[in-house]
Parts: C-alpha cells; structure tokens; sequence
C-alpha cells in the first residue's frame, strides 16, 4: 500500500494498492498547487498492511520507497 505524504501539506489521505496510482495522486495534487502558486513538498511513500493511522494519516509503518519501487514509479510516469 502506498501514499503520500509531506511534513507541511501532509498526507493525500488516500491508501493506494500502487506506487504508480500513487505517483498520479502526487502528480494532480501537485498541478492543483502550481496553479495556486503554492508548492507541495509531499513524496510516495510505502505504508505497511499493519500500519496505525490516525484520521486519513498514517503514523506508524510508513518507509521510504526501495529502489525497485522508485524505478517502477518513474518508468511508468515515463510511459503516461
């Protein structure tokens, strides 16, 4: 399971199954703040099946993306 997550804009709120589903949340989200002049520091990051969320966040279970994971997330947003 996947989200995205940033320690001022927070997280998207959504459990995405993939990390390209969660690319494309990232990359409408950020459009949406490019438009408004605004900025979004939030990132894809892995969330675990078990992970503790409070409300739409996850705090706890929550790991940068592995390697395999980053390549798999830019070479399908090369491809859309």
């Amino acid at each position: 399971m996947y989200t995205t997550l940033g320690q001022t804009r927070g997280c998207c709120g959504h459990r995405h199954l993939t990390v390209v589903d969660a690319g494309l949340c990232l990359a409408r989200y950020r459009k949406r703040q490019q438009g408004q002049g605004d900025y979004s520091d939030r990132r894809v990051v892995a969330v675990a099946d078990n992970a503790t969320w409070v409300g739409s966040r996850p705090t706890a279970g929550v790991r940068q993306l592995t390697r395999p994971e980053m390549r798999d997330l830019y070479s399908r947003a090369e491809t859309s």
